[in-house]
């Protein structure tokens, strides 16, 4: 019988155990400090096939991100919030036949659940295809550079809409406010970000509007991947 421990298996802990469940560590929550206050470091890691020994890589982190934003939009769905109400409209109208009470929230709950989960590998998925379209980071730059790239410039706007989605149970009132704030505060993000990080062009006008076109960009990505994950649930089959 092997009664051997594991060596170091005394220094695992939080670190670790986060590590384990999102793939975010100290390393991912410096990432992302970094990438709010000094992006430019973080995009020239990303360049970097290692990220410098000194950053998680965009691609894990916006995985992560958004695994707890599904998370959190899945588990404080109520009545009160602005993307319920939006769902039972649109069921209401989709529907063949008047639902009852029971039936609506059924319905609305298999929506939020299949949201939740399909968003994070969504909007990676369209993101990846819009990294490769827009070109803001430079003649010549790779594929896997571009995507990188383009990860780690909308960090930033996707921690404020995790922080926004946190909030919501607290605001229920203010829920259309606040959406609509938080729409123009990703997409200035996403522009700034761009602009402070590895925006390629002649000129600071040049690069303005290049980062103006990544925000857009990303905008709408973000609303392609959205309405897909909405709609999923029309094109799964209904379990029983």
């Amino acid at each position: 019988m092997d009664n051997k421990t594991p060596a170091r298996g005394d220094q695992l802990g939080l670190d670790e155990l986060v590590d384990d469940v999102f793939g975010l560590n100290v390393r991912g929550l410096k990432t992302i400090i970094d990438t709010l206050v000094r992006p430019r470091l973080v995009f020239d890691a990303a360049r970097q096939a290692d990220w410098s020994g000194a950053y998680t890589p965009s691609l894990r982190l916006v995985f992560s991100i958004l695994t707890v934003l599904g998370f959190f939009t899945f588990f404080w769905a109520g009545e009160d919030t602005a993307f319920y109400q939006v769902l039972e409209k649109a069921i209401t109208l989709n529907a063949d036949t008047p639902l009852t009470a029971e039936e609506m929230n059924a319905q609305i709950t298999r929506t939020f659940g299949i949201y939740s989960a399909a968003l994070p590998f969504v909007l990676i998925i369209i993101h990846g295809l819009f990294s490769q379209i827009i070109r803001v980071w430079g003649q010549g730059t790779p594929g896997v550079a571009r995507l990188r790239l383009h990860m780690t410039a909308i960090v930033p706007g996707l921690v404020l809409t995790l922080l926004s989605t946190l909030a919501t149970p607290f605001v229920p009132d203010l829920m259309i406010t606040l959406t609509l704030v938080l729409l123009a505060a990703v997409l200035f993000a996403d522009a700034a970000t761009a602009w402070r990080g590895s925006v390629v062009a002649q000129g600071k006008g040049s690069r303005l509007m290049k980062s103006l076109v990544f925000a857009i960009g990303s905008s709408v990505a973000t609303a392609i991947a959205s309405s897909i994950c909405i709609r999923l649930p029309d094109l799964l089959p209904i379990a029983g």
